[in-house]
């Protein structure tokens, strides 16, 4: 079960194909986004497609058990991870804002990994509501801090998108989704 147009759709065929699954023998049903988890926790599909970072710990939290996770990474597909994006022109009229919340998008990533309690309180901070959820986000902060960065960067500084990421996904890219690149 998946989501119609959620990202881990499109590398799926690969990693099926390297870890030597038919994928004729696979039916993907695609849910609404809201749908997902709880269509899985009532049994209407064997498996879901969905982020390592937030479904799991949904699935615990919502009383299931813990699900086993296959990420695309350990079946040779490597992308850009979290990415902050910007249009051109913001980037072209804004430079200092831009730079300061990159700045500061750094920042906070190193202050939540060297105290993610605190964190987690920040968050609770800013939306009460997230008092009842606080051991969710705590995990979906945990796993998220934990794949910041491919085992392409390791040591490479916080934010940084190695180019063999970069070319690894375009490569696939080309191969399975019929990519055209073309040189400016």
């Amino acid at each position: 079960m998946t989501t119609a147009g959620a990202g881990v759709n499109t590398f799926f065929p690969v990693v099926a194909e390297n870890a030597g699954l038919d994928m004729s023998k696979i039916e993907l049903v695609n849910v609404a986004d809201s749908a997902l988890v709880s269509s899985y926790l009532q049994n209407l599909a064997p498996a879901i497609l969905g982020g390592i970072d937030d479904k799991p710990a949904e699935i615990v939290a919502n009383g299931g058990e813990e699900p086993v996770i296959f990420a695309y990474s350990d079946y040779g597909v490597y992308q850009p991870g979290y990415s902050i994006v910007a249009h051109k022109d913001m980037i072209e009229q804004n430079p200092d804002l831009v730079e300061r919340f990159v700045r500061a998008t750094l920042k906070a990533t190193a202050a939540a990994r060297e105290d993610p309690d605190a964190a987690i309180q920040a968050l609770i901070n800013w939306s009460a509501s997230v008092e009842d959820q606080k051991d969710q986000a705590r995990r979906v902060l945990d796993v998220t801090l934990s794949v910041l960065e491919s085992p392409n960067a390791k040591g490479a500084p916080l934010g940084s998108h190695v180019e063999a990421d970069w070319q690894s996904a375009l490569d696939l890219l080309k191969q399975y989704k019929e990519l055209e690149t073309a040189s400016r």
